[in-house]
């Protein structure tokens, strides 16, 4: 699935998790160390460009080595997602979506 920059500043993506990590800069000004290497990576996957070239500001900058996949649900078993999603809702307009 691809995202629009705007869906992304919003936080208005598929997956909850990315999206309360997305939000958390915003009452914090950080974003959870572990949920940092998960929010990178979604990036990659879910923008248009995903072959290793940054198209935004650097167009001739690579992305050197390999990025190692890692998924939301894969982060259930490292911290409390649940308590994490509902204390940084993104989009701060509407209530945080719980599925866990």
């Amino acid at each position: 699935m691809t995202y629009l920059l705007e869906q992304f500043e919003r936080g208005e993506t598929h997956d909850q998790l990315w999206n309360a990590a997305q939000g958390q800069p915003i009452p914090e000004g950080r974003i959870h160390n572990y949920l940092r290497m998960l929010w990178g990576k979604k990036i990659l996957a879910s923008s248009e460009r995903s072959d290793g070239t940054i198209t935004r500001g650097h167009p001739n900058v690579r992305i050197f080595g390999t990025v190692r996949y890692m998924s939301s649900e894969s982060t259930v078993r490292k911290m409390p997602v649940k308590e994490y999603v509902r204390r940084y809702p993104a989009n701060r307009h509407t209530e945080p979506r719980l599925d866990r």
